[in-house]
């Protein structure tokens, strides 16, 4: 599952993705999209963006959606300060990659967060 709210970036994201054989379940850019969407798909996966639409930030959204079943989340931010560092760290992050993006360390990153997932049970 992506959430970014950039829609050129949450599309060569799921091009990324599907051409190294993941399922991408769907895109939201805001909050309530993206519990929604959650809740309908059961991700295995969340790629999250820490600058999304709206009132709640990605960060929000990644410990409302852990709070309802844990999954790997990995953020994508431009903001590396230690605040916003600290406040993923808090929301359990599997990793963060920060932007811009390259392909190969997205699926380096998304193979490694499912393998460790399954690993735990």
């Amino acid at each position: 599952m992506i959430v970014e709210d950039e829609a050129l970036i949450s599309l060569m994201l799921e091009s990324v993705l599907q051409s190294s054989g993941f399922d991408v379940v769907g895109i939201a850019d805001e909050f309530d999209g993206a519990v929604e969407l959650f809740e309908q798909t059961q991700p295995d996966l969340v790629l999250m963006d820490v600058s999304i639409i709206g009132q709640r930030d990605g960060i929000d959204t990644a410990n409302a959606l852990r709070a309802r079943r844990p999954v790997p989340v990995i953020f994508l931010t431009a903001y590396t300060d230690a605040s916003t560092v600290d406040r993923m760290r808090e929301a359990g992050a599997y990793d963060v990659l920060s932007k811009p993006l390259e392909g190969s360390a997205l699926r380096r990153m998304v193979s490694s967060a499912i393998a460790a997932s399954f690993e735990r049970g």
